[in-house]
């Protein structure tokens, strides 16, 4: 900022001041004693400044400086509007912000863990030649696992009195594709069921995969936002890509319902996994990156290639392990994986307000 001169008149030198600003220079006020100095804040236009200033003392009466001042006015107010809009998009550290402690992602990995412990990775143990006995005795207990149950999509026990269950049982001899089979759980009113199977996982390297994701994705939306929006994000995405996944056909990469157990006989769906949530949440940051100015982060295009590399992989993948040849040692849910993408994109673009652009 340099120094341009000095009037005596506060008046005359906010007409100055006012006519500069319409032509693009940028000036600063400063009263002392019985005169009003002038600064111009940017230096590359002081010459400029000052053959304006002296065509003023020549002549402060010429009507450009006084109808210049309504302009002025109008471009101040625009500047204001502008730097409001500024602060808006500022993330305030201080006030929570990034510091804020993403509690809800740290409890969704912590009982994605202890369900892992609980239900042994989900890994079924090796048959002991040796100990023949002792081998179908832990594969059983293993199978029908009470918190591996509770948690599956689909489990459903020998029949009863319970006409659903009569009903599915024998529908599921004839065909695990119909829709009241994959469904029994829910028609049973076992509404949580939307939800769990998202905290099985399918041995370390399933759960520490998922997991990373987790906490990378959630940790950003929990920080940026809040855990309500988080968690909000969590139950709609695993809902809806369970309960595609559960319910497609099995020829189309549907989870089938299958008998599980020796005595009793358990019929269960084998799905399990955050990858659909990761899936929900990668989409959503990935299109608010990308609509929202404010949102304030922007994700790598090489984490977008891998994610969506990945994705397409494991269905490729499926392709050909129906072909005899096998790359992952289970199935993958293909389904909750694109339509938990799905969700979070049509939840990240709906949230923009910049959508209509």
């Amino acid at each position: 900022m340099r120094h341009l001169g000095s009037l005596e008149s506060l008046q005359h030198a906010k007409s100055l001041v006012s006519y500069l600003l319409v032509q693009g220079i940028d000036c600063h006020l400063d009263q002392s004693g019985n005169e009003v100095e002038i600064w111009v804040k940017d230096e590359d236009r002081l010459a400029e400044a000052a053959s304006e200033f002296d065509a003023f003392r020549r002549d402060p009466s010429d009507g450009k400086y006084e109808a210049s001042v309504s302009a002025a006015a109008k471009i101040i107010r625009e500047n204001e509007r502008e730097r409001k809009a500024i602060r808006k998009r500022i993330v305030n550290v201080s006030r929570g912000g990034l510091n804020r402690k993403p509690r809800l992602t740290l409890i969704l990995i912590g009982l994605c863990i202890l369900v892992a412990v609980l239900t042994n990775f989900g890994v079924r143990p090796r048959f002991d030649e040796a100990r023949p006995v002792e081998s179908v005795n832990k594969i059983v207990a293993h199978q029908t696992n009470p918190i591996y149950r509770m948690l599956q999509f689909t489990c459903v026990g020998p029949p009863d009195s319970n006409q659903i269950k009569q009903t599915y049982f024998q529908t599921n001899a004839e065909n695990r594709d119909a829709l009241v089979v994959r469904t029994a759980s829910l028609l049973r009113g076992e509404i949580w069921r939307l939800i769990t199977p998202i905290f099985i996982h399918y041995g370390p390297m399933h759960i520490v995969f998922n997991l990373y994701m987790l906490f990378q994705f959630g940790s950003l939306l929990e920080r940026r936002y809040s855990w309500q929006r988080l968690g909000l994000l969590v139950l709609v995405t695993a809902a809806i890509s369970n309960i595609v996944q559960c319910t497609v056909p099995y020829a189309w990469g549907g989870s089938p319902s299958v008998p599980v157990g020796g005595d009793p006989v358990y019929i269960m769906t084998m799905l399990g996994g955050m990858s659909g949530v990761v899936y929900g949440l990668f989409g959503y940051v990935w299109v608010k990156s990308v609509c929202d100015r404010e949102f304030g982060f922007r994700i790598p295009e090489s984490s977008v290639v891998i994610m969506i590399v990945w994705l397409f992989g494991c269905m490729f993948a499926e392709t050909l392990a129906k072909g005899g040849i096998s790359i992952f040692p289970a199935n993958v849910a293909n389904w909750a994986h694109a339509i938990g993408l799905l969700v979070g994109m049509v939840a990240g673009y709906l949230q923009s307000p910049e959508r209509k652009r």
